[in-house]
This record gives structure tokens, C-alpha cells and sequence, in this order.
């Protein structure tokens, strides 16, 4: 019951969302998860290089 009320509910989605262009929509979201894995990989990249080079600096 709940999955065909799902169901009907996302075909109305579609029906009626005034998304025009679905796949360039897509691509954009697509691109801005890639470039927020790239600035946590980067951050993370160095905030450690930061680290160490603090804990070298107290040693």
C-alpha cells in the first residue's frame, strides 16, 4: 500500500515538475559533490601537513 502510494506520488513528480532540463540538473549536483569531496580531501590534506609540521615544531 505504501509503496504504490510512493509510486503514484513520483509519477505525479514527474509529470508536473517544471524541471526542464532533468540530466544537466543532474550533472550540476554531480559536480558540486565532487568538488566538496575534493575540498574535504584537501583540507584534510592539510590540516595534517599543519599538525605535523606543529607537533615537529614542539618535539
Amino acid at each position: 500500500m505504501a509503496l504504490e502510494a510512493a509510486r503514484v506520488a513520483l509519477e505525479a513528480h514527474a509529470r508536473e515538475c517544471p524541471a526542464r532540463n532533468l540530466e544537466t540538473r543532474v550533472r550540476r549536483i554531480e559536480l558540486r559533490f565532487a568538488a566538496l569531496l575534493g575540498f574535504m580531501a584537501g583540507s584534510g590534506f592539510l590540516g595534517g601537513l599543519a599538525g605535523g609540521f606543529v607537533a615537529n615544531a614542539m618535539h
